[in-house]
């Protein structure tokens, strides 16, 4: 009875479904790639094995952060640490690619090890003008149609592919790799990195050292290399932002469910007044416009999460593939459809309500 309600106007029983769809879509799309996005930077920090990562306290965005060399020294002579490896990280405008992330490391350093080559050799130690190298993740190389031993020209300067390299983050896979000098050159940035990965000799000791880094070395922010991505700014204003948008296309869908709903009401009418007139209680027309609003609320979740998907794939065909590489979960899921199962509720109540407050006989005779 239920379903064959919501047919009676399929069009209007459509578009409702799709106007929460849109919303449940935008929840899905937009939370998988900012939860993505935290956890290729989790990977990216945590496969060179450092236990630690010191970025710039307060920095807006990840890239322009800025760390003195000077503070990697300070951090190298706590006792407890083992290695420290600075890295540098931008984004610059390639050949068919606006948006190609260089990263800068020192290639005698343990933080460049996870980069595992697969053709050709790693970036030497020192880069010269006029033989500058670059390795070039495998991604990247596919979509770039380059192969070791080609030429790729960044601002102006022209660099030589060493070798292809694959890390199984797609950030890093969709970038390329130079050495730190070389970066700190190319980004304007001379004797600072983006941020430090430390190893510690013994990870037990990451509190002591964390407090001993933030007490020798100031306007820095230090945690643990798992942690690291969830705590900035970046990720924080990501998720914040795709929540805002989300919020806002589920308020639209909201409206529209209670304005179908109410709709439905309205027509059925002297229906509902028979029911009453044939013992039907309150609580039972109440539940059952609520059931129609809270299944009608359902197929938007689903045809929402198919359709938050399937826009994901289509941004990671484009040459944003890398930096949007989305994490679905379970708890994602769950999410989005119990968002959607609320909106349902909340938008049927009031017309529940009031087809539940309907006079039988006052019903009966409305027109």
């Amino acid at each position: 009875m239920i379903l064959r309600n919501l047919l009676r106007r399929k069009t209007r029983t459509a578009l409702t479904a799709v106007g929460i769809g849109i919303g449940i879509a935008a929840i899905v799309a937009l939370v998988s790639i900012a939860d993505g996005y935290s956890a290729q930077f989790t990977s990216m920090m945590t496969k060179g094995g450092a236990d630690l990562t010191v970025a710039q306290a307060n920095a807006a965005d990840m890239a322009l952060g800025a760390v003195d060399e000077e503070a990697g020294r300070k951090i190298a002579a706590i006792p407890d640490v083992a290695y420290v490896s600075g890295m540098i990280f931008s984004v610059v405008p390639l050949e068919k690619m606006p948006y190609f992330v260089i990263f800068g490391y020192d290639p005698a350093e343990y933080a460049i090890r996870h980069f595992k080559v697969k053709e050709g050799r790693a970036i030497s130690r020192e880069s010269r003008p006029g033989n500058r190298e670059i390795m070039m993740g495998a991604t990247a190389a596919r979509s770039l149609k380059k192969r070791v031993g080609d030429k790729v020209r960044i601002y102006g300067s022209t660099y030589t592919i060493v070798g292809l390299y694959e890390t199984g983050t797609p950030f890093e896979d969709g970038g390329g790799v130079v050495g730190l000098r070389e970066a700190q050159d190319m980004f304007k940035k001379p004797k600072q990195v983006s941020m430090y990965q430390v190893k510690l000799r013994n990870v037990e000791a990451a509190a002591r050292v964390q407090a001993e880094i933030e007490r020798r070395v100031k306007d820095v922010a230090v945690s643990k290399s798992s942690e690291y991505a969830e705590r900035t700014q970046d990720v924080q204003m990501t998720r914040g932002f795709a929540w805002a948008i989300s919020a806002i296309a589920m308020l639209a869908g909201g409206v529209g469910m209670m304005n179908t709903v109410l709709m439905s009401v309205f027509e059925r009418t002297r229906e509902i007044g028979v029911l009453r007139a044939l013992g039907w209680r309150k609580r039972r027309i109440l539940w059952m416009i609520l059931q129609e609003s809270l299944l009608l609320s359902l197929f938007g979740a689903l045809a929402g999460i198919v359709l938050g998907m399937g826009l994901v794939y289509l941004i990671s065909l484009s040459s944003f593939g890398s930096f949007f590489a989305p994490s679905y979960s379970v708890g994602l899921f769950a999410q989005a459809i119990g968002t959607a199962v609320v909106l349902g509720a909340v938008g049927g109540l009031y017309p529940a309500f009031r087809a539940a407050g309907l006079s039988p006989v006052e019903a009966l005779r409305y027109e």
